[in-house]
This record gives C-alpha cells, sequence and structure tokens, in this order.
C-alpha cells in the first residue's frame, strides 16, 4: 500500500515525501513552451509523465503537473542563483525577443486609461513609468543577453520555487536580477551589494535595460488600491539613490550609460 505524507499545501500545490523523495503537485492553466528545455537542465525539478506519456494530467477540469524535487531547500534566494541559471544558454533563435520600450508604454498606456489621474500615486506611478520608458527607448535589444531568468518573482523566494520550470521564463538574464533586487528592498529590508551585479556577463545594453527595469514600477502597478503600497512609497526615495549609486558604479566601467539626474537629487 503506498503512503505519503504531505509538507506544505498552497493554493495551487502540494509538495509532499514519498519514499524519502519529495514531490510537488502543481495546478497549472498553460505549459511555457520552453519547458522542455528545462528538463535538460540537472537542478530542476523533473517532470513526471502520466500513464498516457503525457506531462499534463486532468482532475475535474482543472490541469495538473507531477515534478520530482531534485534540489531541497527552504532558503531565500541569492545571487548566485541567478548567476546559475543565466549561465545555461538554448538555441532561442525561434523565441521572439521582446521590445521592452513598447511593451512598457503599451503596460501603462493601459494603467493611465484604466485609472486615470485618480491621485497623487496613479500620477507619480505613470511619471516613473514614462522615465523608465524613456531610459530604454535607445537599447539595442539585439545585444541583450537571454537565459533562463523570471518576469516577476513576488512569493518566489525561495529556492524550490525558483527551480520550478513552471515558474521559470527564457528572457533577458537582467529581468529577474532586477526583481530580486526589488523585492529583496521592498519586502525583505535587504540591499543587494552592487559589487556582486559585476559577476554576471553583462552588455552595456543589459545594464541599461537593469537601469530600465529597477526603475520600472512593477510592484506599485500590483499594489495600486492596496494597503500594501504605502510601505513600498515610503521606500521608494531611497530605493532611488540606490539605483544612482549603480548608474555611477556602471558609469565606472562603461561611461556611455546615461545618468538620470533627478535620482541624486
Amino acid at each position: 500500500m503506498y503512503s505519503y505524507k504531505i509538507i506544505s499545501e498552497s493554493n495551487n500545490r502540494i509538495i509532499f515525501l514519498f519514499e524519502n523523495n519529495y514531490f510537488m503537485l502543481k495546478e497549472i492553466e498553460k505549459v511555457n513552451s520552453f519547458i522542455s528545455f528545462t528538463q535538460k537542465v540537472s537542478f530542476f525539478h523533473r517532470i513526471i509523465k502520466n500513464k498516457y506519456n503525457e506531462i499534463i494530467s486532468f482532475y475535474d477540469t482543472k490541469k495538473y503537473l507531477l515534478m520530482y524535487i531534485k534540489i531541497k531547500d527552504d532558503r531565500i534566494l541569492d545571487l548566485q542563483d541567478f548567476k546559475i541559471i543565466s549561465d545555461y544558454k538554448i538555441n532561442d533563435s525561434h523565441f521572439e525577443k521582446k521590445n521592452y520600450y513598447i511593451l512598457w508604454n503599451k503596460k501603462n498606456n493601459y494603467f493611465k486609461e484604466y485609472y486615470g489621474s485618480d491621485d497623487y500615486i496613479a500620477n507619480y506611478i505613470n511619471g516613473i513609468a514614462l522615465n523608465a520608458i524613456q531610459y530604454c527607448k535607445n537599447i539595442n535589444y539585439n545585444d541583450i543577453t537571454y537565459g533562463f531568468s523570471f518576469s516577476r518573482l513576488h512569493n518566489r523566494m525561495n529556492i524550490i520555487s525558483f527551480y520550478d520550470p513552471t515558474n521559470i521564463d527564457y528572457c533577458p538574464i537582467v529581468n529577474g536580477i532586477a526583481e530580486y533586487i526589488k523585492e529583496l528592498y521592498f519586502f525583505y529590508n535587504e540591499v543587494i551589494d552592487i559589487s556582486g551585479l559585476f559577476e554576471f556577463n553583462l552588455t552595456i545594453n543589459d545594464y541599461s535595460l537593469l537601469i530600465s527595469r529597477l526603475l520600472f514600477p512593477t510592484y506599485l502597478y500590483d499594489y495600486y488600491k492596496n494597503e500594501e503600497i504605502y510601505n513600498i512609497i515610503n521606500k521608494i526615495k531611497s530605493f532611488n539613490n540606490y539605483i544612482n549609486h549603480l548608474i555611477l558604479e556602471i558609469k565606472k566601467r562603461y561611461n556611455i550609460v546615461p545618468l538620470i539626474k533627478w535620482l541624486g537629487d
């Protein structure tokens, strides 16, 4: 008779112990187009196919994925974790390269259309977004380094979530770095040592996108009309100082990276 022990349970996943091995059963909406590539990398959770040799199983009209957890670790992420996954490259010729100047303009225009200028926070979000959009306008997107990374990291700051192939994205590696820095700063009250960023093999355009993404108000969009936004707003000025310091450090190596004068005020 089979027996298992539930280790943790959340809204969309169960982690359980079976025969001294850890597994995750996760409800999903869809599977990303490159999930098969993650299965060629040793540290990502291994997807287990069902008896029909399919990765998705259906139960009560819902979709589920069963995974063997290769690395069971509850620690919080560090910057080196991003270095490990970003070093792995795949043939990305069939993946669309994103232009964030266009994408962020669309996102911010949607925000303005939906909320208008309801209050000073909405106006601030629009203003800071326009600065980020303007900063990434002249980026050469053919010179951006792609790899396994994350577009969003909120509530995914532990190793088990980090190596979950359904969470991963194949995108500019600075996306995950920027979101990691913001997550630590706004929700963990921790500041990343800037020197660690120079361990990544980044181009000038990567650094420009990193700065733009740090500046782009992802969390302000998410928490607008939520009480949590005031905790983020209270840290914005010091975070802007951090971005300014990062720009100055990058300029010591690549002098053509432009300054954002108001950040230093």
